[in-house]
């Protein structure tokens, strides 16, 4: 509320600013000794965007935000979100377009570099060793396994031999 108790007699125009809302703006007569009252109502001039990005850091239009979750009132236009992890991520980027009085609820997530190893065995008698990855079997040589870029592995083969008679 505002009040103003030592205006003089005369027109005045009240004009009413809030972020996020229209402005709004009327003339008023104030006469000696009358008091005068105004109910000025101001429009939404906003959207709601939510962005859920869990583990990775959060940029709106390239200003960090946050982390895993983002919650803001914006203007109505163009947004680019970003979600952001270590080098061994690539990031993911969306470009939204937020109307007056919309709600968006957006989903972001890095997605894993991958890259491949490729396992050979010799001789080539010993081809349908088993391999492992990490204790995990991972199948029968030769394979390409992809991988994530940056993970260490430890490989172990483990081959049957069959008798021949």
């Amino acid at each position: 509320p505002y009040s103003n108790n030592k205006l003089a007699s005369g027109k005045y125009i009240i004009r009413v600013t809030k972020a996020l809302f229209n402005e709004a703006e009327e003339e008023v007569i104030i006469s000696d000794g009358l008091p005068t009252k105004r109910t000025v109502m101001l429009g939404k001039n906003f959207g709601e965007l939510i962005i859920s990005a869990p583990n990775n850091t959060i940029f709106l239009n390239g200003k960090h935000v946050g982390s895993a979750s983002h919650t803001a009132r914006l203007s109505p236009g163009k947004y680019t979100m970003r979600a952001e992890r270590d080098q061994f991520y690539v990031p993911d980027e969306k470009e939204i377009f937020l109307a007056l009085g919309e709600k968006k609820e957006v989903t972001l997530g890095a997605k894993p570099r991958l890259g491949s190893i490729s396992v050979y065995v010799e001789p080539f008698d010993a081809r349908d060793a088993e391999i492992f990855v990490n204790s995990q079997s991972k199948g029968k040589a030769p394979v390409v396994l992809p991988l994530m870029i940056g993970t260490r592995v430890s490989l172990w083969q483990s081959a049957k031999m069959s008798s021949r008679n």
